[in-house]
């Protein structure tokens, strides 16, 4: 068995002034700060993804986009339409399927999944914000252990206005 982690991650703030729909609204000011501030975050705390996978929305994808760039060394990130709008079960969905041997997957979706996503998977009820970060531990030998045994720890809860 293996630690394997996941950060869920609701996306940054977005923009409800562009009279676009709501797939392709874009982040505003405070989600384009937010978004790389959480990176540093992660960077600083030893919490870096081998891997990004986002929803295919914009807001998101940029969320995605920004966190990557702070994070050092090339991380790939992969929009995924599943994750637009996400229950828990797309979540763990994705996650199996697309992470590979990977020890630690970002998930950059929406709420409320993500809120969801957290509470099934670490048994601990929250609301997610916009840029928060919840990473969760799982004794795992493989992803797609997670189809059978969906829980893991929580090790830490994020918000942006939080951090130092």
């Amino acid at each position: 068995m293996t630690t394997r982690t996941l950060i869920l991650m609701r996306h940054a703030k977005s923009s409800w002034e562009t009279g676009l729909d709501d797939h392709n609204r874009p982040l505003n000011k405070r989600g384009e700060s937010a978004a790389p501030r959480m990176g540093r975050w992660l960077r600083s705390q030893n919490v870096v993804p081998d891997l990004i996978l986002c929803s295919t929305a914009t807001r998101a994808n940029h969320t995605a986009d920004l966190v990557a760039r702070e994070l050092g060394d090339e991380v790939e990130v992969r929009a995924i339409e599943q994750l637009y709008l996400p229950l828990p079960q797309d979540i763990m969905e994705v996650v199996t399927r697309e992470a590979g041997d990977v020890s630690t997957v970002l998930v950059v979706a929406h709420n409320p999944g993500v809120s969801s996503a957290v509470e099934e998977f670490a048994n601990v009820a929250t609301v997610m914000p916009t840029a928060a970060a919840a990473v969760i531990d799982f004794t795992l030998s493989e992803w797609s252990d997670l189809l059978v045994e969906a829980r893991g720890k929580l090790r830490h809860f994020w918000r942006v206005k939080e951090l130092v």
